[in-house]
């Protein structure tokens, strides 16, 4: 929904959007809603770093060469972090800012990584937006340039996603066998390390006490998780969905 307003938003001041996705995007179905206002090319889909990083340059390279005007790259900070920095090295009028979702891996070769990624590409960058007080906190902790980090928490639709009626709610949970008075948490652990599946446990060993709790987590189709969460007292693991709405009716 974030993509669709800026490529609207960039659209109605003349100016194309060019998206740049992984190859696991292609069959996604909000790539039709997105493709009706954004140019979209697909990289590779290679699970190494490297390869995704091979690809990203491409991909960045192929779409700053269709547009002559000033250039706005923003890119995740994980793969393609450090091939949109080195676009500002190919052009003067090129603007780039990273976006910073997932927390740094415990792992110390993970942290001198990141450090370095931060201290060095992180320069040629103009800002780092982070989702949260705490992410910005901990890149400051890891070199990132203090004067470029700035919190800029997600955004959500209103429109896609409005608060549920009474009828809508009674009606997603009896979708997903819960009572009408369950206190329903729900969690997003597509990937089990950047959604913190490991916190979500030990939260739920602090409440397993509390009377009517059940907590959602909505787990990858290869998660191995899923089969020893099945006979967990209070998590009760999903399979992915792309009705998202009914998911957050219910809790």
């Amino acid at each position: 929904s974030m993509l669709v307003a800026v490529a609207r938003e960039a659209e109605g001041r003349g100016y194309p959007t060019s998206v740049l996705l992984p190859g696991g995007a292609r069959e996604r179905p909000w790539v039709s809603d997105l493709a009706a206002t954004a140019e979209i090319s697909f990289g590779s889909n290679d699970r190494t770093r490297l390869a995704r990083m091979r690809a990203a340059t491409a991909q960045f390279r192929a779409a700053i060469a269709r547009h002559t005007g000033p250039t706005v790259i923003h890119s995740h900070f994980d793969s393609s972090d450090i091939p949109a920095a080195l676009m500002r090295l190919r052009r003067r009028r090129v603007a780039v800012f990273w976006h910073a979702h997932n927390p740094v891996r415990e792992s110390k070769l993970w942290r001198v990584r990141t450090s370095l990624r931060l201290g060095v590409f992180g320069q040629l960058v103009n800002e780092i937006l982070c989702v949260s007080e705490q992410m910005r906190d901990d890149l400051r902790a890891r070199l990132a340039p203090r004067r470029k980090l700035h919190v800029f928490p997600n955004a959500v639709d209103t429109d896609a996603f409005t608060p549920p009626s009474t009828a809508e709610r009674s009606a997603a949970r009896r979708a997903l066998g819960l009572s009408e008075d369950a206190r329903v948490v729900l969690h997003f652990a597509w990937s089990w390390h950047r959604k913190g599946g490991d916190l979500m446990l030990e939260a739920a060993e602090l409440l397993a006490d509390e009377p009517g709790l059940v907590i959602l987590t909505v787990l990858s189709e290869e998660d191995a998780a899923r089969r020893s969460l099945e006979t967990h007292p209070v998590v009760l693991p999903l399979a992915p969905t792309n009705d998202v709405k009914q998911l957050y009716a219910a809790a």
